[in-house]
């Protein structure tokens, strides 16, 4: 059985390029929202 993490990741696989950098800008929007505050991910969009 795989973890939710390798789930993530082969569904990552299965999209499009296209959609990779959307994936990528939510993950960090995750770990802002879960961090409490700005973290050094989200710096780079100021």
């Amino acid at each position: 059985m795989m973890t939710a993490r390798e789930q993530a990741i082969a569904k990552i696989h299965q999209i499009p390029e296209s959609l990779i950098q959307e994936v990528s800008d939510f993950i960090d929007f995750l770990v802002w929202k879960h961090s409490g505050k700005e973290s050094l991910v989200m710096a780079e969009f100021y």
